[in-house]
């Protein structure tokens, strides 16, 4: 397909090493080493990469690379692009990350923005959290406006995250503002997810 053109919105956590033959998955906490599994040798369909070591603080530099995952510990290669083209860096935080992806609009309700949202990503990773979403409309009153408002919240850590934001159009309705509500949180939680490596 030909070089990068423009830096990728999207984060990429998995490289290939061409040189060395090494898959290399970037976490939060460092970067995985997976090595060409011995017996798996006869074709490029058929490669399995086998997880070795964990480097903290190692930055990968290898190309773009796709894996399927096979187990905790090993991955099927499936085919590596041209390197990445240069740009600007990863957004610093989550909410620049999350307004990067577009309809930043959505964002300028979030309550208690500061937050550090590690809860969230624990609760993600546990499952205590509980997410719900509502819309409100008034066809008397605002006939273009819906709105919609999320919350998030953890069982375990009893925290808690709000937002609320509206939308003007000619198609205005509540059942619009809910399914608002549920593209604001799938983003979110998306965004969390990938910014997370979950």
């Amino acid at each position: 397909m030909g070089k990068w053109i423009a830096p990728t919105h999207r984060r990429w956590v998995w490289f290939y090493d061409i040189a060395n033959e090494v898959i290399e998955h970037v976490m939060a906490k460092g970067v995985e080493y997976y090595h060409l599994a011995p017996h798996w040798t006869r074709t490029r369909d058929e490669q399995v990469f086998l997880r070795l070591r964990l480097e903290s603080g190692a930055v990968a530099a290898g190309s773009p690379v796709s894996v399927s995952p096979i187990d905790s510990t090993s991955v099927r290669y499936l085919g590596f692009g041209s390197p990445l083209a240069l740009g600007p860096s990863q957004p610093s935080d989550f909410w620049e990350y999350l307004r990067s992806l577009g309809g930043e609009w959505m964002w300028d309700g979030v309550e208690e923005e500061d937050q550090d949202l590690q809860w969230l990503v624990d609760g993600l990773k546990s499952g205590t959290i509980i997410a719900v979403t509502d819309s409100s409309y008034d066809r008397q009153v605002a006939p273009n406006i819906s709105g919609a408002g999320i919350v998030l919240c953890c069982t375990s850590a009893r925290r808690m995250l709000r937002a609320n934001f509206y939308e003007r159009s000619k198609s205005a309705s509540s059942c619009r503002g809910k399914l608002l509500g549920l593209v604001a949180l799938h983003t979110l939680l998306l965004a969390l997810a990938r910014l997370n490596d979950l």
